[in-house]
């Protein structure tokens, strides 16, 4: 099971939202997420999203970072460039996918 509630203070969520863009600004391979922030650096930048990534890992910026990162290379790989800065829907998918 999952051990320790974490309380997710304003200031938590602060600091841990500017210790992940340190983290993101440290990982040398991210053309992807490159070309998304250049397309809709709001998107990329949005502290919704972000905040998936640190809840999936309680809160560890660095690994956070990683898997956001490693998110828009899937999503480019999986769905195109277009789709980089689109939340992916059904509609997104072929009929092999949905197979």
């Amino acid at each position: 099971g999952i051990s320790g509630e974490l309380h997710e203070t304003p200031l938590l969520i602060a600091q841990s939202l500017a210790l992940m863009e340190q983290e993101i600004n440290r990982i040398e391979i991210r053309d992807a997420y490159n070309m998304a922030e250049s397309m809709k650096p709001e998107y990329v930048h949005d502290s919704v999203l972000r905040m998936k990534f640190l809840r999936g890992e309680r809160f560890s910026a660095r690994p956070a970072a990683q898997k956001f990162v490693n998110h828009f290379e899937m999503k480019r790989q999986s769905f195109g460039a277009s789709k980089l800065v689109k939340d992916i829907e059904q509609d997104d998918l072929s009929e092999e996918d949905l197979a």
